[in-house]
């Protein structure tokens, strides 16, 4: 197997993971180099069929995917100086605050991306964070009304399962006792439950990335994103009472790339949503216990 492979290992030990009782190392990647074209070997297979190279510079760098949404995790994928890694992060921010970026507004996008991924003195979380959560939103962010609190199909079960007994455990206006068959036998569609009308207990001046986080577990998801997760829109506050008669929900197998919706040209007719609040409130959830979900540190008020 070790000769076959385009990748490699490399020097650098990234984490370690538990397999079997045993604990391993997980190391960075390294491509390996094709003798007969003289390049790496991935970059030699995709110029092959046309298509682009890895960036090997990001085999092991921070993930705009997987970073906090807090100045610490903006600092990590800014020190990149990369567009395109500002310009996810940059998406997943607005994800998480119910919006989708539209096909037609990419382009002005990767414009804001390129200005805080060049380093200048302007380009800090806060004034992204203000920006973002100003009224009326920026052009390019397309806020859905109908944005519901739910569970983040990226989230690993275990992460989901204990945002839940915590949200269970604090909840006022709602019981977890009161779950309807069709949104308990999946742990994601129960949280969608859950979160969702927990939210909404928070009230009008509830902000999803301090409400609507539990350490990453959960997400202020646009309904173009839940509708694509199976039985979400069915237990989301608002959702369907019960799914069609004689119908077994299937199971949700996440994780899964919840991002892939943003990207998608806007539906003929729709129009640019403003967004109810003119500020936004984002915590630092890294360093909370994963059996206390809703304690944080402020990472910008």
């Amino acid at each position: 197997e070790m000769d076959f492979g385009m990748f490699g290992l490399g020097d650098g030990v990234r984490a370690t993971m538990q397999y079997f009782s045993k604990e391993y190392e997980v190391y960075c990647l390294s491509p390996v180099e094709h003798a007969p074209s003289g390049m790496a070997m991935p970059s030699a297979v995709a110029r092959a069929f046309g298509g682009a190279p890895v960036d090997a510079a990001f085999l092991c760098a921070a993930n705009p995917m997987g970073v906090g949404l807090s100045g610490e995790g903006f600092s990590e994928i800014a020190a990149q100086r990369s567009t395109s890694q500002m310009s996810v992060f940059i998406e997943r921010m607005a994800n998480h605050m119910g919006a989708i970026v539209p096909y037609s507004a990419r382009p002005q996008l990767e414009e804001l991306a390129g200005t805080y991924a060049s380093g200048g003195g302007d380009a800090s979380f806060e004034r992204l964070a203000s920006l973002m959560g100003s009224t009326p939103r920026p052009a390019w962010m397309q806020v859905d009304p109908n944005a519901r609190c739910a569970a983040n199909r990226n989230a690993a079960p275990a992460l989901v399962a204990g945002a839940i007994d915590w949200t269970c455990a604090n909840a006022r206006t709602f019981s977890c006792s009161d779950i309807p068959a069709h949104c308990t036998n999946n742990t994601y569609r129960t949280a969608d439950y859950i979160f969702s009308r927990y939210y909404e207990e928070q009230g009008a001046a509830a902000s999803p990335l301090e409400q609507c986080s539990f350490s990453g577990a959960a997400i202020f998801a646009p309904s173009s994103l839940y509708n694509r997760w199976t039985g979400s829109a069915q237990c989301v506050v608002g959702g369907h009472v019960a799914p069609p008669s004689g119908t077994t929900p299937q199971m949700d197998v996440g994780p899964d790339d919840p991002w892939q919706a943003s990207t998608s040209a806007p539906t003929p007719g729709t129009s640019q949503q403003e967004g109810p609040r003119s500020t936004l409130l984002f915590l630092d959830y890294s360093s909370a216990p994963p059996s206390s979900p809703g304690a944080a540190r402020w990472s910008l008020l």
